[in-house]
């Protein structure tokens, strides 16, 4: 498993193929990916490189189709209701998903770029979210 530095290196890499201007990095966290929170003067950002911190995790959730089918619902989600959720972000290729190969291991590594959401759970966004599924069986977002 790479150090924080290497990932370091990675997302500095990745950040390249957005239009960010003088971002500042900092590590988050790693289990079942990898998260460093972005800020430029103007925005902040929540960056994910999809790699477990376990081998044994299943690989399925860090396949790019299935990376990309969640930030597809995310942007329906954000575009056509009031749940608050992160908006991913598509890099200068108009892509969701950033694709690197890591220098030392030959690896391909999937990234997505979200916008942050500042705060804490409230009440209320708590039970917005747990009338979420009815909400989404009654067919109150549009697909994309």
């Amino acid at each position: 498993m790479p150090k924080i530095e290497v990932y370091e290196r990675i997302a500095k890499t990745v950040l390249n193929q957005y239009a960010l201007v003088d971002e500042k990095i900092q590590f988050l966290g790693h289990s079942e990916n990898v998260t460093f929170f972005v800020e430029t003067a103007t925005e902040k950002f929540l960056l994910r490189i999809h790699q477990p911190i376990s081998v044994s995790t299943d690989k399925q959730w860090q396949r790019p189709d299935i990376i990309e089918s969640e930030l597809l619902w995310l942007t329906a989600l954000h575009r056509h209701t009031d749940i608050v959720v992160q908006e991913p972000v598509q890099n200068q290729q108009g892509k969701w998903i950033t694709q690197i190969i890591e220098n030392d291991t030959l690896n391909i590594l999937y990234c997505s770029l979200l916008h942050w959401i500042d705060g804490n759970i409230s009440e209320t966004r708590a039970n917005i979210a747990t009338s979420l599924p009815t909400r989404l069986t009654n067919g109150s977002i549009a697909s994309t």
